[in-house]
């Protein structure tokens, strides 16, 4: 399938008659060989079935094509973009899941997610429906893991209070919970 955008677009680069051109586009379109609504239904179809962008995305990529913004979000109403949305962060679940704590896997998924194009409530509303169960047991294996790793940097040039302020400090910013910190740096210390 192709726009009437790509069907100009190859006559003129391959030296049609400028007067011929709209008259070949209406033929085309007469014989429905040339539909642009029809042609963004058919990608937006097939995102729904396989693919992990959002509506914004979709929108961006079509619109490339030569295909008016009205159309394809006139299509778009036909589609529910929730299940693609759910399905995407299923994936970045997967994907994450185990190596980062509650708090930043949370934050990488809804980033991820309208980086692809959904919109913040959609891609929020996907996370809260994801069964999320991160166990005390990972999340502990987790802040060990990063303490062994930051308390190596930290500890040559600090020691004492500093140190376990510092500590905190890039644990925190990890997106680990603060009580979380502070039962693992008083196993840790």
């Amino acid at each position: 399938a192709r726009t009437e955008k790509e069907v100009r677009d190859y006559l003129i680069k391959h030296e049609i008659d400028e007067k011929i051109i709209p008259l070949v586009i209406q033929a085309l379109k007469e014989d429905n060989w040339i539909n642009d609504r029809q042609y963004a239904y058919t990608i937006i179809n097939s995102n729904q079935l396989s693919g992990d962008k959002g509506s914004y995305m979709l929108i961006q990529k079509i619109s490339q094509k030569g295909v008016a913004k009205a159309v394809i979000q006139d299509v778009l109403q036909e589609f529910d973009m929730t299940e693609v949305a759910e399905r995407t962060a299923e994936k970045l679940l997967k994907k994450y899941q185990g190596k980062l704590p509650a708090r930043a896997l949370q934050d990488k998924i809804i980033q991820n997610l309208t980086n692809k194009g959904f919109s913040y409530s959609e891609a929020k509303t996907a996370f809260d429906q994801l069964d999320n169960q991160v166990d005390e047991e990972t999340v502990q294996e987790l802040i060990f893991k990063e303490l062994d790793k930051q308390y190596r940097k930290y500890s040559r040039k600090y020691e004492g209070y500093e140190l376990k302020q510092r500590l905190t400090q890039v644990l925190a910013r990890k997106g680990y919970d603060f009580s979380d910190i502070a039962s693992a740096l008083r196993e840790y210390l």
